[in-house]
């Protein structure tokens, strides 16, 4: 993020395991912090994602087991994960 950019909304640290896309083509990571409007989601230590790496405009659903399945738009990628918006205007994954 720039020095001109300025968040909309205060991110909250996490630090928790997420699911991306019910585990297909990625399996996910660790939910690093969230806020109203999206997340950042980090790759475990010592790991490569496997399949195509993520890309900007790339839809996902972020499913915390137990707790909520969101969908999001990948905004930007980053050395070791990336950040995603939340859409709500994004169909429900098939298998919801």
């Amino acid at each position: 993020m720039s020095d001109k950019e300025v968040r909309k909304h205060q991110r909250d640290l996490v630090e928790r395991e997420v699911i991306v896309n019910d585990g297909h083509p990625f399996g996910g990571g660790k939910l690093h912090d969230m806020s109203v409007g999206g997340a950042a989601v980090m790759y475990p230590e010592d790991t490569v994602p496997t399949g195509e790496p993520v890309v900007p405009g790339q839809i996902l659903f972020l499913n915390l087991p137990g707790v909520a399945k969101m969908p999001a738009r990948v905004a930007r990628v980053f050395d070791g994960g990336y950040a995603a918006k939340f859409d709500f205007s994004i169909p429900k994954s098939p298998k919801d």
